[in-house]
């Protein structure tokens, strides 16, 4: 563990090299988790949709009152 804190403190090419990597893992891990995210807010949305459908059916064949 010392080793690794102590290449992050130096200052020549090596760290940068690793903080590069570093950033763009979690800049990748951030946009899987908004693409994911993104899926989820669709499904909500198409279930909502075809309850929303469902409920207008039933509201026209006169089985709820409305």
């Amino acid at each position: 563990m010392k080793k690794a804190v102590s290449i992050l403190k130096r200052n020549n090419g090596d760290s940068t090299f690793i903080s590069s990597l570093l950033a763009i893992f979690w800049l990748l891990a951030v946009v899987v988790f908004f693409v994911l995210a993104a899926g989820v807010f669709k499904v909500n949305s198409d279930l909502s949709n075809a309850a929303d459908k469902l409920m207008r059916s039933a509201e026209l064949s006169g089985h709820i009152g409305g």
